[in-house]
């Protein structure tokens, strides 16, 4: 699955509600018809779609009227002469400051251009900045590893059985270089990270999985964009037979055991 993750640490992401309006103003059924070519569905959450641990939840809508209706309850009523929203703060020295509603989108991949100049420009509409700033990969991940970005666009690769403890553990959420990118640290997020391992009755373990996913869902900690509805394989067609049904019908890691172990050499 993929998405835009949002780092939680510092504002204006730090509140929920500025979080929601984001995922509102990302036009998922243009990002997935034009970008994608409906090789992609929207996707709503970080657990595999249909699969007995997801709460399958519906992916958010493009909603640009209601994601202004969340900017003016959290305080970004005032529209400057840019046409950016902003709000009136005080600092912990008492000083009053202007914050705008105004965030930076980095990229390491060009390709990412295209969909994120159209996120750009519905956010600007409803006076919401996204700047868009390009960065070689090595500098990027340098970035990420020291939490100084707002949004990046990640991809991650999963199991069948959901093991999110790296993405969302509240104790590594400041962990240098932790995968934990967008700071996510709920206390009940973190006990049933902890405790689901454990759990040996399906019927529960399934519960237990779907109640973590709503929550983690609800704290927005990424614009949860697409995942591919499906994956191509390539083989040798004079060495491998393709007849046998491979043990598992996933790509990805050596870890999710390969499709060739279940197929034969001729």
């Amino acid at each position: 699955w993929g998405g835009l993750v949002l780092n939680m640490r510092r504002p204006p992401l730090d509140e929920l509600n500025f979080r929601k309006a984001l995922q509102l103003l990302f036009n998922r059924p243009l990002f997935l018809d034009k970008i994608y070519r409906g090789k992609h569905r929207a996707v709503a959450g970080p657990f595999a779609y249909q699969s007995e641990y997801s709460a399958n939840l519906e992916p958010v809508l493009f909603d640009p009227g209601k994601a202004e209706e969340l900017l003016k309850k959290i305080g970004y009523s005032k529209v400057g002469d840019d046409g950016i929203r902003f709000k009136t703060v005080q600092g912990k020295d008492g000083q009053k400051t202007n914050q705008r509603a105004a965030v930076t989108l980095l990229y390491a991949s060009e390709a990412n251009l295209k969909w994120a100049t159209v996120f750009k420009e519905d956010a600007t509409k409803k006076g919401v900045e996204v700047n868009l700033q390009f960065t070689e990969w090595t500098s990027a991940s340098k970035l990420l590893d020291e939490f100084q970005f707002d949004l990046f666009p990640l991809g991650w690769a999963e199991d069948p059985v959901p093991s999110p403890a790296n993405q969302f553990r509240g104790r590594i959420s400041m962990d240098v270089g932790s995968s934990n990118r967008s700071g996510l640290n709920d206390p009940r997020i973190n006990q049933l990270i902890d405790e689901i391992p454990a759990v040996f009755d399906f019927g529960k373990r399934q519960k237990l999985f779907q109640e973590l996913e709503r929550l983690i869902v609800d704290a927005q900690p990424y614009v949860f964009t697409s995942v591919q509805k499906e994956h191509l394989v390539g083989y040798w067609k004079d060495k491998i037979d393709p007849s046998s049904r491979p043990f598992l019908p996933y790509s990805g890691m050596v870890e999710r055991n390969p499709f060739w172990i279940r197929w034969a050499a001729k």
